[in-house]
């Protein structure tokens, strides 16, 4: 599973990304062209941009819980307890030798 929500997240990011820069191409061009026409471009971003880069951005955030869910269904690592019949160590005397 872990692997299917990976691919679903690089296709999510491919998506968004083409999208925003598409987006921000059309933006940028209402901007410079001086027509003062920016209400069109606003609009065909909104219509045309914005629905692909909120289902890229779903599908990163569907791939990322995928991922992370899986690292949960994982059985802990199992935790290493001392030995209870072990005696803890004293310090030693001055005239004792190691």
């Amino acid at each position: 599973m872990r692997i299917f929500g990976a691919i679903l997240m690089a296709i999510g990011i491919l998506i968004a990304g083409v999208s925003g820069l598409c987006s921000l191409f059309i933006i940028g061009a209402g901007i410079f062209d001086g027509s003062g026409q920016m209400g069109d471009a606003f609009g065909m971003v909104a219509i045309f941009g914005l629905v692909p880069f909120a289902i890229g951005a779903l599908m990163i955030f569907v791939g990322y819980k995928i991922t992370k869910s899986d690292d949960r269904s994982m059985p802990p690592p199992p935790v290493q307890r001392p030995d209870a019949t072990a005696r803890p160590a004293r310090p030693l005397d001055a005239d004792e030798q190691p």
